[in-house]
């Protein structure tokens, strides 16, 4: 607020305030942000000029909007705001400021993120400076993101005697169910191994395990797939 209560003075006195002690007004002097020091003196119905009181406070209206990051941007860039962990980075705040987030930037302040959700979340922070000045919000939209779904797995071509039968002459997996822009890889132990290009396969059995990995950074368990590759044909025997 920056006005000042002045007592002590005698009935009828004259009060007059100085920015430097040497120039005064019977008004208080402008004040700028931050430091302050005014000087007060009184002069009695007698004539007598008081010594001066100097009085020095901070003076302080306004409090920037905080800036608002996330602390881990676990996507495929830094800068996507994609995470799979969601805690917030907020600075640019004035030291013992109160922060506060809300979900919907009007009501529901608390010093608490809130609860965030699958997908698109925005959340507001503000800041309420120690001469309680309360800034605008701040607006963070990002994507929260914790998992990822194992994939879907087939063969591209059945080849077999049905179209079910996992039986075929060529070998390509189709796979479906991964998110847009996942990292696709896979494994033929399940454990180590892992790559974007399918193992080499063997004639007969062959299992084939296939994993995502999300643009938050998500790893999906691993679909493990088993059919039988056969890209031959025995030469048949002639007998008497």
């Amino acid at each position: 607020v920056g006005t000042l209560n002045v007592s002590g003075t005698e009935s009828g006195a004259t009060v007059q305030y100085s920015s430097d002690n040497s120039t005064w007004c019977s008004s208080a002097p402008a004040l700028t942000q931050g430091s302050n020091t005014v000087y007060v003196r009184q002069t009695d119905v007698a004539g007598n000029i008081s010594s001066a009181t100097a009085f020095t406070f901070t003076y302080d209206t306004q409090a920037a909007a905080p800036t608002v990051a996330l602390l881990t941007d676990s996507g495929t860039s830094s800068t996507d705001k994609i995470t799979n962990v969601g805690t917030l980075n907020v600075t640019g705040t004035e030291s013992g400021a109160l922060v506060e987030y809300s979900a919907n930037g009007s009501s529901g302040w608390s010093t608490t993120a809130p609860s965030l959700t699958q997908g698109s979340n925005t959340v507001y922070v503000r800041q309420t400076d120690v001469a309680g000045n309360i800034s605008s919000a701040t607006a963070f939209t990002f994507t929260y993101d914790t998992a990822a779904a194992a994939p879907t797995v087939a063969l591209l071509t059945d080849s077999g005697s049905s179209s079910t039968d996992k039986i075929t002459n060529v070998g390509t997996l189709n796979v479906t169910g991964t998110e847009s822009g996942a990292l696709i890889e896979y494994s033929a132990t399940g454990t180590s191994g892992w790559s974007s290009t399918a193992p080499s396969l063997t004639q007969g059995s062959n299992t084939v395990y296939v994993r995502q990995t999300d643009t938050a950074g998500n790893v999906s368990s691993a679909t493990a797939f088993t059919f039988t590759y056969d890209s031959q044909a025995e030469i048949g025997r002639a007998h008497v």
